[in-house]
């Protein structure tokens, strides 16, 4: 038969059996929560890199068409002060 005291140690260590499995669980549960937290600021940083490279990219692809842009109407000016020139030569010799 057990004594009084005997019961009383008994449950206690129920106590600290049941208390221990809850910090287990919820050293667990903080543990997922932690690796999903850094999965998802890892994937936000992933995206975050993956636009600034595609604006770069675009920045990029849009300063070639403004140099393209440039060179044309640089030679269009070009030819156009050429085709000038031309008529006064021509405006010249008539005279």
């Amino acid at each position: 038969m057990e004594t009084e005291t005997q019961i009383h140690i008994r449950d206690l260590g129920e106590g600290f059996a049941e208390v221990n499995a809850r910090i287990e669980e919820a050293r667990r549960e903080s543990t997922d929560n932690f690796s999903a937290s850094d999965a998802q600021m890892l994937n936000f940083h992933r995206e975050t890199i993956l636009g600034l490279d595609t604006a770069i990219a675009a920045g990029r692809r849009g300063q070639k068409r403004r140099d393209r842009q440039f060179r044309w109407l640089l030679g269009l000016m070009i030819t156009s002060l050429l085709v000038t020139a031309g008529l006064f030569v021509r405006a010249a010799q008539w005279l």
